[in-house]
């Protein structure tokens, strides 16, 4: 995978064809130079991902971060197209009123569960469980999760534990206040989120963010916020992927 600059410069044409470049720049905080560099396709090297992740979110929705990645060199298109082509075949079943009725019944039936406090433990995220792996006679046991209300059975079966989210501060990846993630304790595929350890000196930060694996090894998390992005993966501990998100 490499920087296509041919096409990265068309995408900041494309994002800047009705804005001074200008302002476009400050709002993604970087300068005009740096951006119309770029453009002009000065710089053979491209930008870290938390630069893109900048020039996606000002784009308002003409851009995608993964996109951007992709063209950057950081992500396999292979596995990016593989991923948008199945979203649009869930997004169209989702959506489709015209299902034959067996197919219609099937999938109804399939979201039917009995209550699987068992099956599927619930913790809080603040839980020390989910990020020590303490014994677990530990767990919250007044807990209660109603987990039919929110996951099929096969998502019940595939996943190791259910984590609820007590406040707004993961709502940039879709995540707010009293959802329910089931976590599969296992290595994360490229662009899935993540239940995650930052290894910040003598700080352990637990949190939530979308994990991709950069072509030189390196693992890169997203949304990054105001800190760095990019960790060595000796400076990680990812505790599990977050295979299915329900809200109320």
């Amino acid at each position: 995978m490499k920087f296509d600059k041919e096409k990265f410069s068309k995408q900041l044409k494309f994002v800047t064809q009705n804005i001074n470049i200008s302002d476009y720049a400050e709002k993604c905080g970087i300068s005009r130079s740096y951006l119309s560099q770029y453009i002009g396709k000065h710089r053979d090297n491209p930008p870290k991902p938390e630069i893109l992740e900048k020039i996606a979110d000002a784009s308002e929705g003409k851009l995608t971060y993964e996109e951007l990645m992709v063209t950057a060199g950081y992500l396999d298109k292979e596995y990016y197209e593989e991923k948008k082509n199945m979203l649009k075949i869930m997004r169209h079943f989702r959506e489709s009123n015209n299902l034959p009725e067996g197919l219609k019944n099937e999938l109804k039936q399939n979201e039917i569960l009995p209550d699987y406090e068992e099956l599927l433990p619930v913790y809080e995220f603040e839980n020390k469980i989910i990020w020590e792996d303490q014994d677990e006679r530990e767990r919250k046991s007044s807990f209660r999760s109603h987990l039919k209300d929110y996951f099929a059975k096969k998502i019940a079966e595939k996943s190791d534990y259910a984590v609820r989210v007590k406040d707004d501060k993961f709502k940039d990846l879709g995540i707010h206040k009293n959802y329910l993630l089931a976590v599969k304790k296992r290595q994360p595929r490229s662009g899935k989120k993540v239940l995650v350890v930052i290894k910040n000196g003598e700080e352990k930060i637990n949190t939530i963010k979308r994990y991709y694996k950069l072509h030189n090894g390196k693992i890169h998390l997203a949304p990054s916020g105001n800190s760095e992005s990019i960790y060595e993966e000796s400076e990680i501990r990812v505790i599990g992927e977050i295979i299915s998100i329900r809200g109320e």
